[in-house]
C-alpha cells in the first residue's frame, strides 16, 4: 500500500517578524509531536516552508517548559534539524500530490502565512483533491486567505480553533495583523475557544486544527485515524 503523503509547512518569518527571538519563527514542538505521530503511521513527509531554506526556530519552544524529550532528540539530532534548515519553498509543491497539508504554528506564521499566494494554492489543491488541511496554535491563520474555486473561503462554515486571543492576551506579544480567532472569525469561520493552555482539537469536513502548542501531538494523531477511516 502506497504511504499516505504528508506536507508540513514552516514559517519563513525569523526575526523581522513579530516577537523577537523568544518567539519569532517556528516553534519545534508544533512540528515534532506531529511529525513524530507521522512517522510511526508510516507516512511519507515533506517540511517545506513559504520561501525555503533555513528556517528559525522560535528562542522560547527551546526551553522548558516547551522543549520536552521529543522535541530536544528531533533538534540534537543533526539530520532531523537539518529538514528544517534546508527546505524547498511552498510554491514548488503541487498540493494534489499529498493527503494532508499541514501549517505548523509559531507567532513567525502571523508574518508571512496570511499574505502567501503557495499557501493559498496549495491549501486549495489539497482540499479539492479530497485531502487534510490542518494547522495547529498560530499555523490556521493560514487557512484565512484561501479560498475554493466556487470563491467561497475554505473556512467558511467550518468548525475551528487556534490561538484564542485569551492566550494571546497573557502572552501579550504584538502582532501584524489581527488574532487568529477575529481573522478567522471574520472569514466566516466558527471559531472554538476553549480553556487557555488547554490540549482542544476541531475538525469539520477535512479541515483540523489545534488550538494550541499543547494541542501538536494530539492533532498529528486526529490526522492519522482520519486518514485510516
Amino acid at each position: 500500500m502506497t504511504a499516505k503523503k504528508v506536507l508540513m509547512v514552516l514559517t519563513s518569518s525569523g526575526l523581522e517578524g513579530c516577537g523577537g527571538d523568544g518567539h519569532a519563527g517556528f516553534f519545534l514542538c508544533e512540528l515534532v509531536h506531529p511529525y513524530n505521530r507521522f512517522v510511526k503511521a508510516g507516512y511519507d513527509i515533506t517540511i517545506a516552508s513559504i520561501q525555503g531554506g533555513a528556517c528559525h526556530c522560535a528562542k522560547a519552544s527551546l526551553g522548558e517548559p516547551f522543549c520536552d524529550e521529543e522535541s530536544k532528540e528531533f533538534w540534537e539530532n543533526e539530520s532531523l534539524k537539518k529538514l528544517t534548515q534546508t527546505t524547498k519553498p511552498l510554491a514548488s509543491f503541487q498540493g494534489s500530490d499529498y493527503d494532508v497539508v499541514f501549517f505548523v504554528g509559531g507567532l513567525g506564521a502571523m508574518d508571512d502565512f496570511p499574505t502567501s499566494d503557495a499557501v493559498a494554492v496549495v491549501g486549495k489543491d489539497v482540499y479539492e483533491s479530497g485531502g487534510i488541511v490542518a494547522a495547529v496554535c498560530h499555523g490556521p491563520i493560514a487557512l484565512v486567505n484561501i479560498k475554493l474555486s466556487n470563491g467561497e473561503y475554505l473556512v467558511k462554515g467550518k468548525t475551528m480553533t487556534g490561538f484564542t486571543n485569551e492566550e494571546e492576551g497573557q502572552i501579550n506579544v504584538p502582532l501584524p495583523g489581527k488574532t487568529c480567532q477575529d481573522f478567522l472569525s471574520e472569514r466566516g469561520a466558527h471559531f472554538v475557544a476553549s480553556d487557555a493552555w488547554s490540549c482542544h482539537l476541531e475538525s469539520s469536513d477535512r479541515v483540523m486544527t489545534g488550538q494550541n502548542n499543547f494541542s501538536a501531538g494530539a492533532l498529528g494523531e486526529a490526522i492519522v485515524s482520519a486518514l485510516v477511516l
